[in-house]
């Protein structure tokens, strides 16, 4: 009877664990930062990992793969365990070639979901990947903005950074996507270089609003955040 217990408790915990891992992943990856240090390139490779169970959740054995010209080169990261229903965002910084940069590389990122014994001992580990093909230059220029934290609730506000280089007059807009309608906007700021602030999502996601994206004009370029939540913004009600 006790034995019985005891192997039922742990079954159900090791359940519990598998069930909140898999409800933890890496759900995009982009580059965040460029700087040219003449034939060299520092590049900033942001990885953003949800966590929708609603218990706190680990994910092991990080990853990350920059192929480029038929070339690769690999970065251990190691583990992260995430809150329960938030997110994590990790951001790892890579020396190129700056010739690499000017075509489009491939980021991928591997990492394994453990399975554990009351959250504490990784019986197995279960591989997964992520990978995207992706530009580092946006004509001349590199622009990029994200939010600092992509799965807020309602209650909460988050910052966003943006980022020219060289460093250059641009122009912000935030915008509300709107399922079925065109994005509305939202706000618009002018910046130079390097913007950071903070936004309160006016309402939350749901059937009507899907969440809150940048965009970001130089000249007679412009740059949007790829679609996707994250790197979008999703607020939960």
């Amino acid at each position: 009877m006790i034995v019985g217990f005891i192997v039922f408790f742990v079954l159900s915990f090791t359940i519990i664990s598998y069930i909140a891992a898999m409800g933890c992943s890496v759900r995009a990856v982009e580059v965040s930062n460029y700087e040219n240090k003449g034939d060299k390139a520092l590049i900033t490779v942001r990885i953003y990992i949800v966590n929708d169970a609603p218990v706190p959740a680990k994910i092991n054995d990080i990853k990350l793969y920059i192929y480029d010209h038929g070339t690769f080169r690999g970065y251990d990261i190691g583990y992260v365990t995430v809150p329960a229903r938030h997110d994590k965002i990790i951001e790892y910084q890579v020396e190129v070639s700056a010739s690499e940069v000017k075509d489009k590389i491939r980021l991928e990122v591997e990492w394994s979901y453990p399975l554990t014994v009351f959250f504490l001992y990784d019986l197995y580990n279960i591989e997964t990947k992520y990978e995207v093909e992706t530009s580092v230059l946006t004509g001349k220029y590199f622009i990029w903005a994200g939010w600092n934290t992509t799965y807020i609730s309602s209650s909460k506000c988050t910052s966003y950074i943006v980022r020219t280089n060289p460093p250059t007059s641009f122009t912000l807009s935030i915008y509300k996507e709107i399922a079925g309608f065109g994005p509305r906007l939202i706000n618009e700021i002018k910046g130079e270089g390097i913007l950071v602030d903070e936004f309160c999502p006016p309402e939350p996601s749901g059937l009507r609003t899907k969440g809150y994206f940048l965009e970001v004009r130089v000249e007679d370029v412009t740059w949007r955040q790829p679609e996707g939540y994250p790197p979008r913004l999703y607020v939960r009600p």
